[in-house]
């Protein structure tokens, strides 16, 4: 894939705002409840505009980026604000506001801390979910974990702070020929020879998938406070609130920025291609895996040929709720954030947990199963074991308490959950060998050696 095309999604680089049909003012902005643009002047309702020129994934034949992922603007009202306490990077549209806040720290921000701009999106995703609501779903999120967390959160605990702010994001289009061919080998009957003796009688097949796979819209972060690969500790709440509906991305107009915050694009294309690229192939893997789950022993694939035909590459604006409390521990800080999908209300956070109160309940329940086993020991021996090992799932239940509370490991699942289509060229599955009385220890090694 050596060609390279750039497509325009703005007809005028010089002027990101739109105009109302009716009266021609720029007073603009999105009415979330009938998911329009409105005009603040004669209140006329009118559609959102579509982004221009994006190419049907069966049409793909190169790289195709779209003009807001690619290039930097000067635009005069589009600016970019570092934050001097967190040093987050805030866009704002100057022709509505001359400061905003920084949507992690909450700190306010001027004009003044000015840096140059980054890229203007292609696309954005309007919010859909009111402010009422996100604050409904995070007082939810905190009100099932209050047990153990820190008092002095519970006391600050102020969901009104809530901010709304658009997050830059790469969507991703691919066009895949794939071709796989292999041995899948799956148990017919397993029985008993003697006591210590089991044997499997098994089966084994040629196994061949020829197809086409259209991947539509794989979302990547493209802000490295997000990503994952620069090491952030923010990235997993953002990320574990996916997917969003970007089938519903219009195309990008400052319009939709008012009354929120957004964060700029500083990822390059080919900073994450190669991520990128490992995605797709796992999508490909999670594909093919669902035709073989017949073979009990798995597959052992002789020959895996994956070829990216074409792609295309748009820069998107996708909605985010966002809600954050920092937590002092002596001269440290550590910023728990808690965010909700501005399309979906898929809420995910960080809570700051109580761990004097989690170790005193530990320790009593500890000491108490050791009390009540030493008693059972008087009764009878299988009690006293029976107590002791209470232990273990006390100890595994104040741990997963404290991943549920903090939830430093939630991942979105690009390689099951991203949109696809297959197109199947030529599925085969042809019987080439007949084992009896494979020796169990043989057929597990079978098992452990074929690549699934």
């Amino acid at each position: 894939m050596d060609n390279e095309r750039i497509i325009y999604t703005e007809e005028n680089l010089k002027n990101i705002n739109c105009n109302c049909p009716n009266c021609g003012s720029t007073e603009i902005e999105y009415d979330s409840i009938y998911k329009k643009l409105r005009c603040k002047y004669c209140k006329t309702l009118f559609e959102p505009k579509d982004l221009n020129n994006v190419k049907d994934i069966n049409l793909l034949n190169e790289r195709v980026i779209g003009s807001g992922a690619r290039k930097i603007t000067s635009d005069e009202h589009l600016i970019t604000i570092k934050c001097v306490n967190c040093g987050a990077e805030v866009v704002l549209d100057t022709s509505v506001a001359t400061h905003t806040k920084c949507h992690w720290c909450r700190s306010v921000l001027s004009i003044n801390n000015r840096i140059p701009n980054g890229s203007v999106p292609d696309a954005i995703l309007p919010f859909s979910v009111t402010k009422e609501e996100a604050i409904e779903e995070i007082k939810k999120f905190v009100s099932d974990r209050k047990k153990y967390a820190l008092p002095e959160f519970i006391e600050k605990f102020t969901p009104d702070d809530v901010l709304g702010v658009y997050l830059p994001y790469l969507l991703v289009d691919a066009k895949l020929s794939c071709l796989y061919e292999g041995k899948g080998t799956r148990e017919v009957l397993k029985y008993n020879i003697t006591k210590y003796d089991t044997r499997t009688d098994l089966e084994i097949y040629d196994v061949y998938r020829d197809f086409d796979l259209n991947i539509d819209d794989l979302s990547i972060e493209s802000n490295n406070k997000l990503s994952n690969k620069l090491g952030f500790r923010t990235n997993n709440i953002i990320n574990s609130i996916m997917p969003f509906d970007t089938n519903n991305c219009v195309k990008f107009e400052s319009n939709y920025l008012i009354g929120y915050t957004s964060e700029k694009r500083n990822i390059n294309i080919d900073d994450v291609n190669k991520e990128v690229e490992k995605e797709i192939k796992k999508i490909a893997k999670t594909t093919i895996e669902t035709t073989t789950m017949d073979y009990s022993l798995g597959v052992e694939w002789n020959k895996k040929d994956i070829k990216i035909e074409g792609s295309q590459w748009i820069a998107a604006y996708l909605p985010v709720w966002l809600y954050t409390y920092c937590e002092k521990i002596g001269d440290k800080e550590i910023v728990h954030y808690i965010a909700v999908n501005a399309r979906t209300k898929e809420t995910m956070g960080s809570i700051p947990i109580n761990n004097k109160k989690i170790f005193i309940e530990f320790i009593i329940s500890e000491v108490l199963c050791i009390l009540f086993s030493a008693i059972g020991y008087l009764l009878t021996n299988f009690l006293a074991v029976f107590l002791l090992f209470l232990m273990f799932p006390i100890a595994y239940y104040y741990n997963d308490k404290s991943k549920r509370y903090r939830n430093a490991t939630v991942r979105y699942n690009y390689e099951y959950e991203t949109n696809r289509k297959v197109n199947y060229k030529e599925f085969k599955d042809v019987l080439y060998e007949t084992r009896i009385g494979v020796p169990e220890e043989d057929s597990m090694l079978m098992k452990n050696n074929n690549l699934y």
